[in-house]
């Protein structure tokens, strides 16, 4: 999935710095202001509030209205970095 430009450009911003005190909305715009364009398209270190760590499993619920809930994970397979996708019986 990719984000647009702004939003990654902004939780590439915000990640490191998330929940910490700033004296002035100028500090943010200065560090958006140098921010180097390649780095958005590099996974950050963490993403407002939350550090990243080694994903192997990722799993989505949803309820789908008139529908079935719908229940889908994706798993790393061993080594590589390639997901399966798997759905599930809610």
């Amino acid at each position: 999935m990719k984000f647009d430009d702004s939003f990654r450009e902004h939780y590439c911003l915000y990640g490191p710095t998330s929940g910490q005190v700033i004296h002035s909305l100028n500090e943010l715009k200065q560090s958006r202001d140098s921010m180097n364009l390649m780095d958005l398209n590099i996974r950050p270190e963490s993403f407002i509030g939350y550090t990243f760590s080694n994903i192997s499993r990722v799993s989505f619920y949803s309820v789908i209205p008139n529908e079935f809930a719908e229940s889908v994970i994706y798993e790393k397979e061993n080594g590589l970095s390639l997901f399966n996708k798997y759905r599930l019986v809610p």
